[in-house]
């Protein structure tokens, strides 16, 4: 696809052990693998940068505008849609034209750099088909960017923020009428942003005889519901292996090459087995929860 190897960033303040599966398992397949970080993380990853403090002009206007209308916690909400503007302002400096933004419980089993379906294409990301009850989401926890579709997305969310901010007043109010969890966040800012740029998107949760990246293991749905096999424990799909790489088990295609497998909630613990044995530990929870229970039993009799 291109002369230069598409670098891969992923952002994550904070020193969650997860991380360094998710570094580890990208430089298998990768050349350049960024950590965008703290100094909690700065043994995570060879090129890592301190972003505990980052700042630009862009963030600035941004920060002017943005408010929490969700029930994540300041940090976090501000955090996940803080990276693009990290990412943006990295790439401007280090004239840098394409990027792979990844989340931080992400395993990866493509080099995207050979990836030809991305040849045409601005951006890539991850938009189910079902946008019911508001749910209005698209997700960039694997996505494929070109500079100038970044720098736009930055400028559709502050003019969101600054001149349509009763669109995000409309969500959120839903939210808090229906009792319903989440709110308002990256993902609604990304699926609107889409909707006018759909040409220009390359939504790779779809079926492709190649392969496709999954926006959650934890559940059935990728881009279709109900479009994979789950595991015998319902712990989340199906995956088979093949030649060393994992597949999907799709109801209608058969076994689907799996690029990218997101382990996202309480998934997050099978991702360093995983990694190291292409295998989902099934017993891992159960694990955890006889060891809670001693430690419980031993602080009650202390």
């Amino acid at each position: 696809m291109s002369d230069v190897d598409v670098p891969v960033f992923i952002h994550h303040e904070g020193n969650s052990s997860y991380v360094l599966d998710c570094v580890k398992q990208a430089e298998k397949f990768n050349e350049r693998i960024i950590l965008f970080g703290d100094k909690s993380n700065a043994h995570m990853c060879h090129e890592w940068y301190d972003v505990s403090a980052f700042t630009s002009t862009l963030w600035e206007e941004f920060a002017k505008y943005y408010s929490n209308m969700s029930y994540y916690s300041d940090v976090y909400a501000i955090q996940i849609i803080k990276r693009f503007f990290v990412f943006d302002d990295f790439m401007i400096k280090n004239s840098i034209e394409e990027c792979i933004c990844l989340d931080s419980d992400v395993l990866v089993f493509v080099n995207f750099s050979e990836l030809s379906e991305i040849k045409g294409y601005e951006a890539a990301f991850c938009i189910p088909q079902n946008q019911e009850n508001m749910r209005m989401a698209a997700n960039a926890g694997c996505s494929y960017w070109k500079q100038e579709a970044l720098h736009d997305f930055l400028l559709f969310c502050i003019d969101i923020y600054k001149n349509q901010h009763y669109r995000l007043e409309e969500k959120w109010e839903y939210h808090q009428r229906n009792q319903q969890p989440g709110g308002v966040c990256e993902m609604n800012l990304l699926f609107w942003w889409y909707e006018q740029n759909s040409e220009s998107i390359w939504n790779w949760i779809k079926y492709n005889a190649s392969g496709v990246v999954d926006c959650s293991f934890e559940i059935s749905e990728n881009y279709l519901e109900n479009e994979y096999y789950m595991d015998k424990y319902k712990s989340g799909k199906r995956i088979l292996i093949r030649n060393g790489l994992p597949y999907f088990d799709s109801i209608q295609y058969g076994p689907v090459r799996a690029w990218a497998i997101h382990f996202g909630g309480g998934s997050k613990m099978y991702m360093r087995y995983f990694r190291k044995h292409l295998k989902i530990a099934f017993w891992i929870p159960y694990i955890r929860s006889v060891k809670s229970k001693v430690k419980h039993f031993i602080l009650d009799i202390l």
